[in-house]
C-alpha cells in the first residue's frame, strides 16, 4: 500500500479485474442494504470500514474507477479524520521502497 502514491499505470490482469468487481460488488450491495442508516458499509462506522480503508487508498491511486454508489464511499472513507491524518503522515514520509513502486506516475 502506498498512501502516496496517485495516478499509477498498471494493466489489471483479468484475476485482477474480477478482484475490483467483487470488492465494488461488497460495497454496493452493503450501501444498498445499510445506506439508509449513515454513510459507511454497514451505516455506522466499523471495523469493515477500517479494513477497506487500504483498499480504498489502492483503488484511488491506481484511479479504479467507481460506480456512484462505491466512489461516495470512497469519499467517505478518504474524509474520516484518522485516514486524513493517517494520509498527511504519508506525504511527508521519506522512506522509498522501490520494488513496491509498481506502475508509473505521470509526468
Amino acid at each position: 500500500m502506498n498512501c502516496r502514491a496517485r495516478g499509477r499505470i498498471c494493466e489489471l490482469t483479468e484475476e485482477s479485474k474480477a478482484d475490483v468487481l467483487r470488492v465494488q460488488e461488497i460495497w454496493s450491495g452493503c450501501r444498498k442494504e445499510f445506506g439508509g442508516r449513515g454513510k459507511w458499509l454497514f451505516g455506522d462506522f466499523s471495523a469493515a470500514d477500517a479494513m477497506y480503508a487500504p483498499v480504498v487508498i489502492r483503488f484511488k491511486g491506481y484511479g479504479i474507477r467507481c460506480d456512484e454508489r462505491c466512489s461516495l464511499y470512497m469519499e467517505s472513507v478518504l474524509e474520516h479524520p484518522a485516514l486524513e491524518e493517517w494520509m498527511r503522515h504519508a506525504q511527508v514520509e521519506s522512506e522509498i521502497i522501490e520494488e513496491f513502486e509498481v506502475g508509473e506516475e505521470p509526468a
